[in-house]
This record gives structure tokens, C-alpha cells and sequence, in this order.
């Protein structure tokens, strides 16, 4: 089994020379990969799709010719070696020049920002002279500091990725306790027990050879957020400090329908053997759909209500048609997660919804039997919200489902509200007055 990505990579094409950078680094108390450069092996190899690597100590003379110029090979090799190395995700690194060229290092930092695609250049370029850090004398332990601390806000992100590793070894400690006092004698076959409880607590009866892991990683992932949630980074008032900072930056383009969507929006392509889960959302089926629940189309369902207003100079045949074009109906899973694992789901329950861009519902005043959510953004798509409906909530029973295709699915904090209020919805009595 493989364990993780290093976070240090050294990349040098002569063994002898890039165990002496590892051994710099080692006496600096880091832990490292040094990965020998030879073009042919390289290319033979394939890519590597290494993702969390946050320092690379880089010699420049990969192709060991000696010489180094403006847009030579030497600066191609190390955009190749970069690309088949890292994953496109590989996330904010350092590039460090470790060698002798100390006045050729800009040009490969500009010829790298230039033909690199812009997810794999580096976050911060910096260059040292070898032999200036060759001793171990914690000189080489400070300057990373130092670069770190350049990165600012990157940095803190990176000290957050730290915590969380630190956090999911204190979950494994707490299970493996967990299994040493379980009195079963062999810790192995404790911790599979353990491991089976965990499973069997997210899915009950569903649990099975085929979606055992998908269960565990849910529940491991909720007991990761527990301990997450405590742990704070040694730097935590300068973080806080550089965080609050930004509350006066504005930016050009609003992001906030993206960050919406990567708190809401579960975007992951589902398993299709896997069962659904609340808050999928699903295209409501068209005409002649087959399944018992009525035909809707989405005009009735926004212009019936009366609350999306059209612009006085604009004819309604062709505002009913933007909103055709546009807008679209969804039915939103709202079946209890504790009937999914005790098989007690036989009719799934619905909650109807449009997806409506932004520009539509502007200046509406939406009345209180519908409910919107934030603005949310996919990709380059126009911004758009989801209104609830609570007066059109339905059942389809569960040999309908395969019927059904997820577009995405709505996280457990924005469900879970949606779920309050259609309660509020549902139990209210309603009152009459007179004037």
C-alpha cells in the first residue's frame, strides 16, 4: 500500500549530487523524496499525478550539458520533470533553484510562468547557492521558514493541510486504543471489528462487501471534523491577524456563488450502483415520464405563483420562452437518512424545485410557501438559485429510482435547513383576522 505524497521533493540528474541536497535537508529535520532525472526513464515512467507536494529544491542543469541560456533545453527539462511529476490538483508549492546558476534562475522562473499551465506553476520562486547550505548548521531550516512565511495567505492554507494530517493521526491513535481495549486478542482482527461497528453505525442493514468503505469513510470523516475543529497552528495570531486582514478587499468578480457551492454542492459524479442519498437532486422527468407523480412544467411552476416579474417592454410569450430555455424544474430527495440504512425506504419522498438563474428572480418577492437558496455558480455557468416548493412534495417508490439521474446533491447544513423550514412549512395552522 503506498503511503502519501512526500511534501518535499529534490529533483537532481546526477544520484551523488542530489543526495548531497537530501542530506542538507534531512540534518534541516525534513523529510524528503529525491527523484533521479533521466529524460528516458522519465517518459517511460508515465506521470506520477503527485498531489500535496509543497517544496521542490530543483537543480537547474538537469540535462548535465553545462550549459544554461534564455529558453534553453535545460529550462524545458524542468518544465517537463514539473508536469509529469505533480497533478494538476497538486495544490500551492515552492520552487527552490538549488545550484551554482544563481543568475540564470529568473529566467527560468519567468520561462516557467509562461509555458506551465497555470495550476502547476509555483506559488513562490525562489534560489539558493548550494554551497552555502551544504552543512546542516540550521541555516537551511530558517530560510524555508522565511519562505513560508512569504507566502502568507498560501501559507496558512498550507498550515491547515498540516493540522488536518495531525488531526486524522490522532483519529487512527484513538482507534487503535479503541481496539487494543476491546479484549479481543490479536489487534488486527480487534481493529477489523472496530472498522465494522464504524460501517454498520453509518448504514445499517445496507452494509455490505461492496459500499463497506464508502460507510466508514463517512463516519471517519465526521470524527476527523471533531478533532479538527480544536486543533489550532503554532502561528495562530499571526494567521488570524493576516486572515482579518482581507476584510477590505474587494474583488473584481464576485466569487461568493462559488464558494456557496463548494460549502452546498456536492459535484462528485455518484456511483451507479449506489443507493441515493438525501438531498440528491434530479432532473424533474418530462411529458410521459411513467411515474406516479403529476407533469409539471416550469412556466406554471414560476408564473403560476405570480412572484417572477417580467420587464414591462417585454412581451410574455417571449418571457415564458426565456424561462423554458432557461430555468429547470428538480425533484430534491428528502427521504430520512436513517430509512435509507434500515431499509425501511419503500416510497421515497420528493420535494419539487426550480433552478432558476439569477437575472430571473432578482427583484422577485417570493411568497412564503417558497423557499431560496443562495446564489451557487458550476464552472463558468451563469449564476443561479434553487426555489423550494413546499406545497409539491411527493412519493415515488423505490423501483422507480433507477428512473432518476443525479445532477448533484445538496451537503447536510443547507438540506438541513431546507428541512426546518418545510417543517415550519407543514406544521403550521394558519390563522384568519378581520379588519
Amino acid at each position: 500500500m503506498p503511503l502519501s505524497v512526500p511534501r518535499i521533493l529534490v529533483i537532481d540528474d546526477i544520484e551523488e549530487d542530489g543526495i548531497k541536497i537530501a542530506k542538507s535537508v534531512w540534518n534541516s529535520q525534513f523529510a524528503i523524496r529525491f527523484i533521479h532525472y533521466d529524460q528516458e526513464e522519465l517518459i517511460k515512467a508515465g506521470k506520477e499525478n503527485m498531489r500535496g507536494v509543497r517544496l521542490i529544491f530543483m537543480d537547474m542543469n538537469l540535462i548535465g550539458d553545462g550549459i544554461l541560456g534564455s529558453g534553453s533545453k535545460n529550462f524545458t527539462a524542468v518544465q517537463q520533470v514539473l508536469q509529469f511529476c505533480l497533478d494538476e490538483r497538486n495544490g500551492p508549492y515552492v520552487l527552490i533553484t538549488w545550484s551554482t546558476f544563481d543568475t540564470y534562475a529568473p529566467g527560468l522562473f519567468k520561462h516557467l510562468n509562461e509555458r506551465l499551465p497555470v495550476s502547476l506553476r509555483p506559488s513562490l520562486c525562489k534560489q539558493l547557492n548550494k554551497e552555502e547550505y551544504e552543512d546542516g548548521d540550521g541555516r537551511l531550516t530558517e530560510k524555508i521558514k522565511e519562505y513560508m512565511q512569504e507566502l502568507e495567505a498560501i501559507g496558512a492554507l498550507i498550515s491547515w493541510e498540516k493540522t488536518i494530517q495531525y488531526a486524522a493521526c490522532e483519529t487512527l491513535y484513538d482507534l487503535i486504543g479503541v481496539a487494543i481495549a476491546s479484549g479481543i486478542d490479536d489487534v488486527k482482527d480487534a481493529l477489523r471489528s472496530v472498522l465494522f461497528s464504524l460501517a454498520s453505525a453509518a448504514a445499517e442493514q445496507n452494509l455490505d462487501k461492496t459500499n463497506a468503505v464508502k460507510h466508514l469513510y463517512s463516519v471517519l470523516s465526521q470524527i476527523l471534523y471533531d478533532n479538527l475543529a480544536n486543533a489550532l497552528p503554532e502561528e495562530e495570531a499571526a494567521q488570524s491577524e493576516l486572515i482579518y486582514s482581507g476584510k477590505d478587499l474587494k474583488p473584481k468578480e464576485p466569487w461568493s456563488q462559488k464558494i456557496h457551492t463548494m460549502l452546498h454542492l456536492d459535484l462528485t459524479e455518484p456511483d451507479p450502483l449506489a443507493d441515493h442519498m438525501p438531498g440528491d437532486v434530479f432532473p424533474y422527468p418530462g411529458k410521459d415520464h411513467g411515474l406516479p407523480i403529476p407533469d409539471l412544467d416550469v412556466c406554471g411552476f414560476l408564473r403560476g405563483g405570480k412572484f417572477m416579474p417580467r420587464k414591462k417592454e417585454e412581451d410574455e410569450e417571449i418571457f415564458r420562452a426565456r424561462i423554458e430555455k432557461d430555468c429547470k424544474l428538480a425533484l430534491v430527495e428528502i427521504t430520512a437518512l436513517c430509512d435509507y440504512s434500515q431499509k425501511k425506504s419503500i416510497w421515497h419522498r420528493y420535494l419539487a424545485a426550480a433552478i432558476v438563474p439569477n437575472d430571473f428572480v432578482k427583484n422577485s418577492r417570493l411568497p412564503d410557501f417558497i423557499w431560496p437558496s443562495p446564489e451557487f455558480q458550476i464552472g463558468n455557468d451563469p449564476p443561479f438559485k434553487m426555489l423550494f416548493n413546499s406545497l409539491l412534495i411527493m412519493s415515488i417508490p423505490k423501483e422507480f429510482r433507477d428512473k432518476l439521474k443525479r445532477i448533484f446533491r445538496i451537503r447536510q447544513p443547507l438540506l438541513g435547513d431546507t428541512m426546518g423550514w418545510l417543517a415550519r412549512q407543514s406544521s403550521r395552522q394558519g390563522h384568519i383576522s378581520v379588519m
